[in-house]
């Protein structure tokens, strides 16, 4: 066949002829799951098949005799109709059967065949011009030879007499390329221009407010979301951005210079200069007078809490040391009884009142 290699072949029809159950002699091409027995007419597509190197695709998957007939009259059944292709491409092949139900002709029954084929793209896209380096003539040396080279060919067109303007230019204009090739390069433009974004992290954010400017925004730390410049707050004591909605802040109001999130309201603050005497350090001015007065509010609540724990520790410490020196002093009355009971009573109102 005058067929290229590169080109697919699948043939497909009735051939009107039994290729059998049994592949002998005929292994490459026929896959010895056939239907039926051999005649002659079968043996001639297997001989044309091994001479094109073709594979028939019905007898290389195990079916069951109803997926194998292709034609059915009355109790007649056979397998007269085939699928050929390229025996070196018989892997792009999946399966290959016949549907029982369905009739493509009149007694003829359909034969499908699952292939896998793969589809090179084409680039649509066009190639970008091949373009002079114009720019290198920021560079000195480069415009100094680039200079050199254009001023010598002007001089040798000075003497030139009889030639028109036209030609003058085209051919000034071809040197002057040339020149620009040799001297400056050319590039394909490929090369991906490496913009500066050294501003640029995870954390930030473009946005276009109502005058298309461009807005540099942070995400908030309590739902993880972009926040607008107009949209957020900012903590005074951690630089960290919040939603309006999220501190619970409505979205009219106005925010003062000094705004305090939630976790820098629990943590007080102290002013760490010299005008503090002692150890207890002095809380630092704070915003408003509300503000101030939670601070102390958790500044007492903290001392209560390490009185109490002092109170408690020292009470447990005292109660043990009674109950030993109850535990001694009944040892010893039962050791040795007083003859004067009143001593004992007093004892007793001594330790209780100890």
């Amino acid at each position: 066949m005058k067929v290229p290699e590169c080109e697919e072949i699948y043939i497909g029809g009735d051939f009107n002829g039994h290729v059998g159950r049994m592949n002998d002699g005929y292994e490459r091409v026929h896959g010895g799951r056939g239907y039926g027995v051999r005649n002659r007419d079968g043996e001639a597509l297997l001989e044309a098949a091994l001479a094109f190197d073709l594979a028939i695709a019905n007898t290389f998957y195990q079916k069951r005799e109803q997926h194998l007939i292709t034609y059915r009259s009355g109790l007649h059944s056979t397998q007269i109709d085939y699928i050929l292709l390229r025996r070196n491409r018989l892997k792009s092949a999946k399966d290959c059967k016949v549907i029982p139900s369905e009739s493509l002709v009149s007694q003829h029954r359909l034969l499908l065949l699952d292939l896998t084929l793969k589809v090179q793209s084409l680039n649509k896209s066009p190639k970008p011009p091949v373009r002079t380096k114009w720019y290198r003539l920021d560079d000195r040396e480069v415009a100094a030879e680039f200079r050199e080279r254009v001023v010598g060919k002007m001089i040798e067109m000075g003497d030139m007499v009889g030639m028109g303007v036209n030609e003058c230019w085209s051919e000034m204009a071809m040197w002057v390329r040339s020149v620009a090739r040799d001297v400056l390069g050319e590039t394909k433009g490929k090369r991906k221009i490496e913009k500066d974004t050294w501003w640029w992290n995870e954390e930030r954010h473009l946005e276009v407010d109502s005058d298309n400017n461009i807005i540099m925004t942070d995400k908030c730390s309590s739902c993880g979301k972009f926040v607008a410049s107009s949209d957020g707050v900012k903590c005074s004591k951690c630089n960290t951005v919040h939603h309006k909605q999220c501190v619970n802040v409505s979205a009219n109001s106005k925010v003062g210079p000094k705004w305090y999130c939630k976790t820098c309201k629990r943590k007080p603050t102290y002013a760490d200069n010299g005008e503090t005497s002692g150890d207890v350090p002095r809380l630092a001015e704070p915003s408003s007078l509300s503000e101030e007065i939670k601070l102390l509010r958790s500044e007492i609540n903290s001392l209560r809490k390490d009185i109490m724990s002092v109170i408690s520790s020292t009470n447990t410490e005292l109660q043990n040391r009674l109950e030993v020196i109850e535990e001694r002093l009944s040892k010893l009355e039962n050791q040795h009884p007083l003859e004067n009971p009143t001593q004992s009573v007093d004892i007793n109102k001594t330790i209780e009142r100890l």
